[in-house]
Formats: structure tokens, C-alpha cells, sequence
């Protein structure tokens, strides 16, 4: 395993230790993005709420929430 695989994986752990139904609703393409110290608690919260409230969240669906905010906030790096 890579320094970086490592890293993210930690990072996901930080985040999302205790909440096993987001880990176990959510791909490991998410879950990266989602831990990752650019993303804003606002996204990671509203994720959270879809899933709390039984909705299915895809990735395709996820990244339109995370990409407007990339859009909005004018950020070049994730």
C-alpha cells in the first residue's frame, strides 16, 4: 500500500470511524473525497442526511453535490 492509499485511508477512519452506515452506504472513491481537509463539513454533512434518511447515494450523485461546491467555492485542488 502506497504513503498516500495510507493517508486516505486514515483520514476516512478519522472522519468516519464511528459511523458505520455512511462507510458501508458510500464507495471508497466517495469516502476519500468526502474525508479529504478540503471538503467543507457542509458537504459532508448533507451527505450524511441522504443517507440517514434512506436515500441511496451513488457516486454520480454524490459528485454533483461535491462538484458545485468545487464550482462555487472556485477551488482548484480537492
Amino acid at each position: 500500500m502506497s504513503m498516500s492509499a495510507a493517508t486516505r485511508f486514515m483520514k476516512v477512519a478519522d472522519v468516519y470511524g464511528g459511523k458505520s452506515n455512511i462507510v458501508l452506504n458510500l464507495d471508497p472513491t466517495a469516502l476519500y473525497a468526502l474525508a479529504a481537509p478540503k471538503t467543507p463539513t457542509e458537504v459532508r454533512e448533507e451527505i450524511e442526511k441522504m443517507i440517514e434518511a434512506g436515500e441511496v447515494v451513488l457516486s454520480h450523485k454524490y459528485s454533483r453535490y461535491y462538484f458545485l461546491w468545487i464550482l462555487a467555492a472556485g477551488a482548484s485542488e480537492v
